[in-house]
């Protein structure tokens, strides 16, 4: 391997490292993980950003999930059933709110996504 190839390597190993070690940044950023969409949304979208309790929920904030709707795992195999379900009563942290009003969930990237009603905000941790 030449020099400049494996300086060049270096630096991205070295970025992606720093971007790990600093992934909390992307959480109170304007990063998006989908774009917008390219045609107006439906009728009744985006859905109103307000948890079970109609509470404002935000990007980053903490929610408790209570439940796994059958919405959610209707079609999916047993494996990612079961994966989805026991996050049933987990407190996460929301990644995203998209265009529709979507609430995404997931640790680096996107995993699942619920209605913002079917989610409990949590108090402001200080």
């Amino acid at each position: 391997m030449n020099l400049s190839l494996a300086n060049t390597l270096d630096a991205t190993n070295r970025e992606i490292e720093y971007a790990k070690r600093h992934s909390h940044v992307w959480i109170r950023g304007p990063m998006s993980f989908f774009p917008p969409p390219r045609t107006p949304l439906p009728p009744g979208y985006p859905l109103p950003a307000l948890d079970l309790n109609g509470n404002a929920i935000r990007q980053g904030m903490q929610v408790r999930i209570p439940t796994i709707p059958p919405s959610l795992t209707h079609d999916l195999p047993g494996e990612d059933v079961l994966r989805l379900k026991a996050i049933e009563g987990k407190v996460m942290r929301i990644l995203e709110v998209d265009a529709y009003g979507m609430v995404w969930f997931g640790e680096e990237a996107p995993w699942f996504s619920l209605r913002p009603c079917e989610v409990i905000a949590l108090e402001e941790q200080r």
